[in-house]
């Protein structure tokens, strides 16, 4: 590829899109230092400036209606029915004014994790489209408990948006077979530092044990730290729990936009406590961390999670809300602690997806 423009719509569900698209967006400029990326997304600019070293350039826009999440456990389903309902169908003018955009901006093709927005715009400025996805929005609407039949409305709309992407791709571990054209390894952001320089950085003593808590990027959601069977050698830290580092014994809070890059606490961590979701799972799964979960049956990618997890021998182990309401999950942490193990060689479904991206184009923009 020479000096063109790539698009990518970036769902603001959480960071575990962002998350994956950063890793592709980085493959991709590695592979093509002329390329510049156009992120349309709501995910906050921070997050990219602390995860790209390629350039890019952000436009804030929704890309998707996605849930309306209450906290990071749990999603207010009726308002989301109802903001959906509001939402859908795409206004012509919407679609008309983002083609227009496209083509000032001479994009030559578009990503999408997981914006029907992004693929439609696609379609209509008549340029490649790349699907990337570990579930798409009508599968999850249409699993939803109870039904609603807003939901299945919205499922049977935007089913078409994803089928009509050129390119489909899913990445491990995903929610179904869509018949993709690519499935890769998980997907997650390369480390840059190695364990021991971010533990000195953070302040973990040589002979602790250092245990993240997460919840997944949510803005001031945390982890309490077990009330109970606390050993003193236990240092856990807990990112976007604290407006600035804040630090106590045995423990260190740290701010939603700091300066901590969350792949760099995880090669870092000797456990990871976490809501399960799809880019603490990926980190977990490369850096060989035990996982201690909270997983949430009411949202249907959390299964698929759980089966990976248990079909890849990954130490890990479930946790109930009511034991950390409770405080008393201390006794689960003791278990996993010594059962970090790198595998060497399992790659990094990042760059699977860039040289495939890449070959594509290379094909498409044959004269």
């Amino acid at each position: 590829m020479g000096e063109i423009s790539l698009g990518f719509f970036i769902t603001a569900h959480g960071l575990g899109h962002a998350s994956r698209a950063a890793a592709v967006i980085e493959a991709l400029g590695k592979l093509h230092p002329s390329v510049h990326f156009f992120l349309f997304t709501k995910v906050p600019q921070f997050f990219f400036e602390q995860s790209l070293t390629v350039p890019f350039t952000r436009i804030e826009m929704e890309t998707d209606f996605g849930l309306v999440q209450t906290s990071a456990l749990s999603a207010d389903l009726r308002a989301s029915a109802l903001g959906l309902s509001r939402w859908l169908p795409f206004a012509p003018a919407t679609i008309s004014s983002l083609v227009q955009t496209l083509k000032e901006l001479n994009i030559a093709a578009i990503c999408s994790d997981i914006s029907p927005l992004g693929l439609e715009a696609a379609k209509v400025a008549l340029v490649p489209s790349f699907l990337i996805e570990n579930f798409t929005w009508d599968w999850i609407y249409d699993r939803l408990e109870p039904p609603d039949p807003r939901f299945k409305e919205a499922a049977r709309y935007l089913g078409p948006k994803f089928v009509q992407a050129d390119f489909h791709i899913q990445t491990t571990p995903f929610c179904g077979d869509r018949n993709s054209d690519l499935v890769s390894l998980p997907v997650s952001r390369a480390v840059r530092k190695d364990r021991e320089t971010t533990r000195a950085e953070l302040g973990v003593k040589a002979q602790e044990k250092l245990i993240l808590l997460t919840l997944g990027g949510t803005k001031g959601a945390t982890l309490p730290i077990p009330a109970q069977n606390c050993h003193q050698d236990w240092f856990f830290v807990c990112p976007g729990a604290a407006e600035a580092e804040e630090r106590g014994p045995g423990w260190l809070k740290l701010p939603y936009a700091g300066r901590f890059y969350h792949p760099d606490l995880m090669e870092a961590a000797d456990l990871v406590v976490c809501k399960l979701g799809y880019s603490t799972l990926a980190e977990a799964w490369s850096s060989g961390t035990p996982v201690l979960y909270l997983g949430r049956p009411d949202f249907p990618e959390s299964a698929f999670l759980e089966a990976f997890l248990a079909s890849h021998s990954i130490p890990s182990s479930p946790l109930t809300l009511e034991a950390v309401e409770q405080g008393t999950w201390g006794r689960k942490i003791l278990p996993l602690l010594d059962q970090k193990q790198r595998k060497p060689g399992l790659g990094n479904g990042a760059e699977q997806i860039a040289v495939w991206i890449s070959n594509h184009l290379a094909v498409l923009q044959k004269p």
